[in-house]
């Protein structure tokens, strides 16, 4: 059980713990019915979560070229950008 309470203001949604409920309220936050968060799947194949070889492994198994001294960040966004 969440001890956080859902609210709205627009199309927007948040759930606040309660001690902050007043202030969101003063913003034009209103209390409503709890939404069903979605699940992050904007993380292909776990690639925040995946080694640098890891990464560089998925990138050459699709034939995708690795730039010269990428980062971690940077393979991501390219395993990311050809999922």
């Amino acid at each position: 059980m969440s001890l956080l309470i859902p609210v709205a203001k627009g199309d927007e949604y948040l759930e606040v713990h309660p001690t902050t409920l007043a202030a969101h309220r003063e913003l034009g936050w209103r209390e409503c019915e709890a939404r069903e968060q979605p699940a992050d799947d904007a993380d292909p194949e776990g690639a925040k979560k995946a080694t640098v070889a890891e990464l560089r492994e998925q990138l050459a198994a699709k034939g995708i070229e690795i730039p010269e001294g990428a980062k971690k960040a940077d393979l991501v966004a390219l395993l990311e950008a050809n999922a």
